[in-house]
């Protein structure tokens, strides 16, 4: 059963709790109900997670936790599926997001070269902020979707296979 698996591997309260930026939630993070592996809970954080994976911004940890306590699911789940977006995969991402949004947009391409400065920021960055945050958007919104779906699929298929394996009985000897 997926819950078995997701209790292995999942962060506990007190853990996230302690996580930089969390904090601000405070006894918040205290409702059980944040913390319950069951099937609904569980797509829910994931689609939440995969969103908030996809904003632009830094934080978005902090973003996913926010909506899981707004709307009542599984913070760990909706933790793990932000760090989709990670150091190794945020480039790639949104460098697809960007062409995306530009492709949406019917705006051209801009060829960008980076460079960790507010000059670069106030121009460059602000020329290329629209196409970047609608490709977000709607990867963000696929992947959620997505997400939500496959995860009631897994859970649905993994309880069907437990329901057999209980209904034949015992393994004989």
């Amino acid at each position: 059963m997926p819950r078995r698996f997701l209790n292995r591997w999942l962060p506990k309260p007190g853990r996230v709790r302690g996580e930089y930026g969390l904090g601000v939630f405070g006894r918040l993070l205290d409702n059980r109900d944040l913390w319950r592996l069951n099937r609904r809970s569980t797509a829910r954080a994931a689609g939440i997670g995969i969103f908030c994976s996809m904003i632009p911004v830094p934080f978005q940890m902090v973003f996913a936790t926010a909506v899981s306590i707004g709307v009542g699911c599984n913070v760990p789940v909706a933790l793990v599926m932000c760090w989709i977006t990670n150091p190794f995969t945020i480039g790639p991402i949104f460098f697809g997001a960007y062409k995306l949004g530009s492709w949406l947009l019917g705006v051209p391409e801009r060829d960008v070269q980076f460079e960790v400065s507010l000059d670069w920021l106030m121009t460059t960055f602000a020329a290329v902020w629209p196409p970047l945050v609608l490709g977000c958007a709607v990867i963000g919104l696929c992947g959620a979707a997505l997400g939500f779906y496959c995860t009631h699929l897994i859970w649905r298929v993994s309880v069907v296979r437990e329901w057999k394996t209980r209904r034949r009985g015992p393994p004989r000897r």
